[in-house]
């Protein structure tokens, strides 16, 4: 090292980090032909002892090593203990922490583990402990969640979650040091998976990050693991499904009394979605108001900045269903346009119609091959996805309006084409007869639409009204629960 070690080089760390860095920092190396050695071992004992430290393997391959300390600390490190001099520096840095423990008066549980990660180049020591009976970590003094990377939270009870997340990724990375507590928490698992998939059945806005097949899936998976709960190979996986568990308890605020009950549910005060009056008039006025439709479907897919993956995927193959249906209309009414030319009256308006088709049929080969580059994408992929088109100031607008254009130019040639269709009718008639017929068919049609518009936007009766026509309270669907406060399934 550069330094001898002391305290003021001692940074904390998150399991997190660590593991994204694992994923990112991959070394590479070359291979080259090697000769075999005689005999039947092909592995030579290392040059250097151990020291008492065990090295473990990650069910993936990765390498750490551990040892239980003269201190009574448990050491975890994925430092290459076998190397002269790296198991002197973690024990020199072990003495800092000691130190640090004694003069801070920090109270250590036993069921805790400590994690050292050393910086040759710089002469540092990254750190955290693992707390196993109460499944969290800490360090030895009060940090600011900025910068140590943890979330913003809205109390000690719902930062714990985010704690307890790392605790999980800890056990993920290094699962032998926590076999002993495995079967506890792998029967614990199960009992959530239970409900999610019973609560998933039963609601069509789960918050739970997992479909009820999937649920079902690891259930299955879960039961067949309890007689191997101590292997690493079933810690590591059960620590992974419990840190999705904590990391969906901080978003939803498990416990808290505005915890989200609905995966459509906003808890959180954000700045209401800023609306552009120019592109709000395109949409109403030239579109037809179809972006509006679009951009309520983004906000209930990005609500308090939160994306899950079903309601996503079930976006996606929705979106790419409507659009190989607009796909045969606009060919239908391409073909026709194309048959028209050759007997109409007024070809600008064919033309017209014609070229509103390509493009429509551009736009929708476009979002079609986006859509599809988007099938079986996860919820971190959905959330880079909306993000970026949530623009600071217009919101959704923009995107809900290049997804409304292939439907609102096909309305658009439609009505070119009907008014072509239409001039060719009755253009031939007498100017008295061509009133005399056009005047009741278009009081008709007026009367028609009315109707039809009526029917499709009914007057909303008022809550009180409502309740006061029935002598019962109305029963409200299981589906339905989940978005009523507990107030008003009371009344």
């Amino acid at each position: 090292m550069s330094s001898t070690p002391n305290k003021a080089n001692l940074f904390p760390v998150l399991p997190s980090t660590i593991r994204d860095s694992r994923y990112r920092g991959c070394v590479r190396v070359r291979v080259s032909p090697t000769m075999v050695p005689l005999g039947s071992s092909l592995v030579s004992a290392p040059s250097y002892q151990t020291q008492g430290w065990t090295v473990s393997a990650h069910p993936e391959g990765k390498r750490y090593a551990h040892v239980e300390t003269h201190s009574g600390i448990t050491l975890v490190t994925e430092a290459h203990i076998a190397e002269p001099g790296v198991p002197d520096q973690l024990y020199a840095w072990l003495a800092v922490i000691c130190n640090v423990i004694a003069e801070e008066h920090v109270p250590l549980p036993a069921a805790s583990h400590l994690y050292l990660e050393i910086h040759q180049d710089s002469g540092t020591c990254d750190y955290y402990f693992a707390q196993h009976d109460l499944r969290t970590i800490f360090w030895l003094h009060a940090l600011d969640t900025i910068s140590v990377g943890l979330p913003h939270s809205f109390s000690s009870g719902h930062l714990q979650y985010a704690l307890q997340e790392n605790y999980w990724i800890h056990v993920e990375l290094f699962p032998e040091t926590a076999s002993p507590y495995s079967l506890t928490a792998l029967n614990e698992l199960q009992i959530i998976f239970l409900h999610a998939r019973a609560d998933a059945l039963t609601s069509e806005t789960p918050t739970f990050p997992y479909t009820a097949k999937q649920s079902e899936e690891f259930i299955d998976l879960l039961q067949r693991s309890k007689d191997h709960a101590s292997s690493p190979y079933v810690t590591t996986y059960v620590a992974r499904l419990w840190a999705t568990v904590a990391n969906h308890r901080f978003f939803t605020h498990f416990g808290e009394e505005h915890c989200r009950l609905s995966s459509d549910q906003s808890i959180l005060e954000v700045p209401d979605n800023k609306r552009c009056l120019v592109l709000a008039f395109i949409s109403n006025a030239l579109l037809f108001g179809l972006p509006n439709e679009h951009q309520a479907r983004f906000e209930s897919l990005w609500v308090d900045q939160l994306a899950y993956t079903a309601p996503w995927r079930k976006h996606v193959s929705g979106t790419i269903d409507e659009l190989n249906q607009m796909t045969s209309w606009l060919l239908a009414l391409t073909i026709s346009n194309t048959f028209m030319i050759q007997v109409s009256s007024i070809p600008a308006l064919t033309h017209s119609s014609l070229l509103l088709c390509a493009f429509g049929l551009i736009m929708t080969s476009v979002l079609l091959r986006e859509q599809r580059g988007l099938v079986d994408t996860n919820a971190a992929t959905a959330a880079v996805y909306l993000d970026d088109r949530n623009t600071t100031s217009c919101g959704f607008q923009p995107i809900a309006i290049v997804h409304s254009l292939p439907k609102a130019l096909f309305v658009w040639a439609m009505l070119l084409f009907a008014i072509q269709g239409f001039w060719m009718t009755f253009s031939g008639l007498p100017p008295h007869l061509l009133v005399s017929t056009l005047f009741p068919i278009g009081a008709v049609l007026v009367v028609v639409c009315a109707c039809i518009w009526k029917a499709l936007h009914p007057r909303q009766k008022p809550f009180e009204g409502s309740m006061l026509s029935v002598s019962v309270p109305p029963m409200i669907p299981a589906e339905d629960q989940k978005e009523h406060t507990t107030a008003d399934l009371m009344v």
